[in-house]
């Protein structure tokens, strides 16, 4: 199953109030895979210039997970829109609150990574797939394919 742009329309509006909606937003306007989108730095982002370079991937074995590069052929930049780019400075913002409310917590965890829990901790590849899924069942929506083999969807046809 392919979702039609009004069903990603649809969607998109669905997971509005979620926390990380500019993730999803991410995932269907630049397409990235979900361990490129784990692994992104917010040093290769930039809200000016309205880019995102993917250079790096997190991977999973037995849950554990391992920072690498992607194939020579994956490296890339990603260009933004206007929206984008103030989706993702929105996105910055409350990132940015989330992680001073935790200062001085013990469990606080420094990340440079763009999408992370609310503590700062790196989001797990396998994380974002299950909370995707959980998020289209409860949009009411069909659930959409993966352009990879395998159950945990690794790039999303939206």
């Amino acid at each position: 199953m392919v979702w039609t742009p009004e069903q990603t329309g649809q969607f998109l509006d669905s997971v509005k109030g979620d926390r990380l909606y500019s993730l999803w937003h991410t995932f269907v306007f630049s397409g990235p895979r979900r361990g490129e989108m784990c692994a992104l730095p917010w040093p290769e982002v930039s809200l000016d210039a309205l880019w995102l370079h993917i250079s790096a991937q997190m991977v999973e074995v037995a849950y554990r997970q391992y920072g690498e590069a992607p194939k020579a052929e994956s490296v890339r930049t990603n260009w933004l829109s206007l929206d984008h780019g103030e989706v993702l400075s929105r996105w910055q913002d409350q990132e940015t609150k989330e992680l001073n409310e935790w200062a001085g917590v013990e469990a606080r965890v420094e990340s440079d990574r763009v999408w992370t829990h609310e503590n700062g901790e790196p989001l797990h590849p396998d994380w974002v797939s299950r909370r995707f899924k959980r998020l289209v069942e409860l949009s009411g929506l069909p659930p959409v394919a993966s352009t990879t083999s395998g159950t945990s969807p690794q790039r999303w046809r939206c």
